[in-house]
């Protein structure tokens, strides 16, 4: 009988291997957790769990969100809501040197308010955004590093699908994960602004003060401009913190919200909506696929013994204290981040690391907020840092990836404190879930 431990790694191995030669991550969850099935069960039982496993997972009503949240971003960019928030935070910080890359930092935490998605928000950034930092001799590869970075925003701050995600692959409550994002969202981009202004400040060059000034009366318009924000905002995270409704429900009110918004609006054709939900079915179908890959896969790791035997390696005798074990699955998602988008590397490492994280006594939820900011370094750094493609292709043509990287590297370096403060106060992350109605 080989060892447990031997047949997890030989099975993530080869699942890596076929992910290198083109593989699709789905494609090669499923082969490996199918082709484990047979080892563990023999045919017929690996059989009966292929059949029943892939409708169990698609049944989770969480899935549901998906779509919802899919289409609440998607019309509440047609609305014109992320315009309105840079617009409104342009107004208030214009004239202050590092004024638009300010804007932009709030603006895309605004927007990121109604919009699940951050590859969405960088490239709508990047078409609000740079053109006028540009128009005022702003340094290319900090605007462009400015807007790659706080494109990430939209994965922190609900509704976020890589929270319902995680919600759906761990078992832990939706409605509790989407407010454990606030707080830290919240913070990341207050600590953005203070290194925007410090960082001007040392070198003006980067941003020199736009020849611009609006009156106080200009100012509360602007502010006035985000009633529709704030209105959809709190009325799905709303409804949901005080038990009115369901996450699922809260995602078809914030659907509808959004709906409603850009048809007073008069920004929606049948063609717009024909794109949005072609676009819905895409997005949706395609992490559903992961996802039942990357069951398949978890089902055969719990099957073979092998998460048994990591929780028992982790956790046995006391040996790795619970804080190197913590460090290292940091370190694995950073390098993981690299060379994997967020969904797959969510959904094939958690069925191992989530039992271990669970058993060393730390919480589900504050893990998920750790797991969230990793992923957001993971879509800033090269290889395939999905962020870094987004901006410099909505950029055009003379914007090559390397000038979004050089950028975008001092804002990774100030992720770095920001991971330390979350890490070490959990308090920040827990707090408001734990005000959650039934919690």
């Amino acid at each position: 009988m080989i060892d447990p431990f031997i047949i997890g790694v030989l099975s993530l191995g080869v699942m890596i291997g076929l992910a290198v030669i083109g593989v699709p991550i789905a494609v090669a969850a499923g082969i490996v957790g199918i082709a484990g099935l047979i080892y563990d069960l023999g045919l017929s039982g690996a059989f009966g769990m292929i059949g029943a496993l892939p409708y169990s997972v698609l049944a989770n009503f969480g899935i549901s969100l998906i779509p919802l949240f899919f289409l609440m971003g998607d019309l509440a960019a047609q609305a014109g809501i992320a315009k309105d928030a840079f617009d409104s935070a342009y107004k208030v910080f214009g004239r202050t040197r590092g004024g638009l890359a300010m804007a932009t930092t709030m603006g895309s935490a605004l927007s990121a308010a109604t919009m699940g998605s951050s590859l969405a928000n960088a490239a709508l950034f990047t078409r609000i955004a740079l053109p006028p930092m540009l128009s005022y001799q702003y340094d290319r590869t900090f605007a462009l590093g400015c807007i790659a970075a706080v494109g990430t925003f939209a994965i922190m701050i609900p509704p976020s699908i890589t929270f319902v995600l995680y919600g759906i692959t761990t078992q832990q409550s939706i409605g509790a994960l989407l407010l454990a994002g606030i707080i830290p969202g919240i913070v990341t981009a207050l600590c953005y602004l203070a290194y925007i202004v410090i960082r001007c400040r040392i070198n003006p060059t980067l941003a020199p003060i736009p020849e611009v000034a609006f009156s106080r009366r200009a100012k509360l318009r602007g502010l006035a401009q985000l009633w529709a924000i704030f209105a959809l905002f709190f009325l799905v995270m709303g409804g949901i913190y005080a038990g009115i409704f369901t996450p699922s429900a809260g995602g078809a009110v914030g659907a509808f919200g959004a709906l409603v918004l850009a048809l007073a609006k008069r920004r929606l054709s049948w063609e717009t909506i024909k794109s949005i939900s072609l676009q819905t079915v895409q997005g949706t179908t395609s992490i559903m696929i992961i996802l039942v890959g990357a069951f398949l896969l978890g089902r055969h790791f719990v099957l073979s013994g092998f998460t048994e035997a990591l929780v028992e390696l982790c956790t046995g005798g006391g040996i790795i204290p619970g804080w190197t074990v913590m460090a290292l699955f940091c370190l694995m998602y950073l390098v993981l981040g690299c060379v994997m988008e967020t969904v797959s590397m969510m959904v094939t490492t958690m069925p191992f690391v989530y039992p271990v994280v669970i058993a060393l006594g730390y919480d589900g939820i504050w893990f998920g907020v750790i797991f969230v900011k990793l992923a957001e370094l993971g879509m800033l750094t090269p290889p395939l840092g999905a962020n870094l493609f987004v901006v410099s292709a909505t950029a055009g043509t003379e914007t090559s990836v390397m000038d979004v990287v050089k950028g975008v590297a001092p804002f990774l370096l100030l992720e770095v404190p920001i991971l330390i403060i979350l890490i070490a106060f959990p308090e920040i992350s827990i707090w408001l879930p734990s005000k959650m109605f039934g919690h």
